[in-house]
This record gives C-alpha cells, structure tokens and sequence, in this order.
C-alpha cells in the first residue's frame, strides 16, 4: 500500500476510533440527563445539556474532518490501489447519503456556527434567523439516533476499506481521545 494511503487510512481510522469515544460519551450522559431529569435537578440538568451539545458538536467537526479525509486524500494512483479504491468510495456513497439527508448542509453549518464564530464565506456576521437554521440542522432532533447514526456508518466505511486493504494500523487499541 502507498504511503499517501496508508496515511489517509490511518487518519480516517483515528477520526473513526474518536467518533466512537464521543457516541459513547452521547450515550453515557443521555443516561445521566435522564436521572437529572427524574429528580428535577435544573443546575445538573443544564450543565449535561450543555455536555450534550458540546459532544454532538464535536462529532460534527470529527464527522467533517472524516469526510473532507475521504473525499479529498482517499485516492491512489497506484494501479495495485485504483480499483480497489474506486470500488470503496462507490459503496460508501450509501453511507454518506443518510448523514447527508439527515443534516442538510452540514458542512456549511459546521463551518458557519462551529467552527468560524458565525461568520459566512464572506466573513459577513449572519443573522439571528441565520444562526437559528444552523442550530435547527445541528441540533434540532428528538432523540440521539441522528448522532449516533453519523459514528454508526463511519463504522461501516472504515468496514469497508478493512474489508478491501490489509491494515496494518488498528486504532481501537492504539489511540484514545
């Protein structure tokens, strides 16, 4: 295997290992939210919203970082390579496509809200009813499936290429968040 794809496979494998630890994280403080909730703690309530949120925006810019990975250094011109790349990045357009049904402009939305304070391409502040259609993409959903959704089939991408390439790199053992 070249080394340019070894390397793109073992940054996409990180990303996957880190989206894992924070839909583990989702579930563990849904959990917690849920007691806070039985027991009518407002503070402690707040404070595992406010977790909740940062962990489900994380997973948007871990997501991202994972596509733009895929999408733009997923390549070989290596005929040993081609074909099998080819085939991978044919079959894991199914997997993009119910993230990308589900939060409908995500990268715009990460960029704008996440990640650049608010700001367009242009650098021109949006307005509140701008800001507020980037947080209905985000976070807008009745139950943590949508996020969870998102590691469950990077799982299933990162299947795909383990199915296809021998790898040497297993980052489920060698790299933690």
């Amino acid at each position: 295997m070249t080394e340019k794809l070894t390397a793109s496979l073992n940054i996409l494998m990180m990303l996957q290992s880190q989206m894992n630890h924070l839909k583990s994280a989702m579930i563990y403080i849904s959990q917690i939210k849920m007691e806070a909730w039985r027991s009518s703690d407002k503070e402690r309530l707040f404070e595992l919203n406010t977790a909740l949120t940062s962990i489900i925006a994380y997973t948007f810019i871990s997501y991202n970082s994972f596509k733009d990975e895929f999408d733009k250094y997923f390549l070989s011109k290596d005929k040993s390579e081609m074909n099998s790349v080819i085939k991978i990045r044919k079959s894991a357009k199914k997997h993009f496509k119910p993230i990308n049904n589900m939060f409908n402009n995500l990268k715009e939305a990460r960029n704008v809200v996440l990640t650049h304070g608010f700001r367009n391409k242009e650098n021109i502040p949006l307005t509140i009813e701008e800001v507020q259609g980037h947080f209905d993409i985000l976070f807008n959903h009745d139950n943590l499936e949508p996020f969870t959704m998102i590691s469950d089939n990077v799982n299933s991408i990162v299947k795909l290429i383990s199915d296809e390439f021998t790898l040497e790199f297993n980052p489920q053992s060698n790299f933690s968040v």
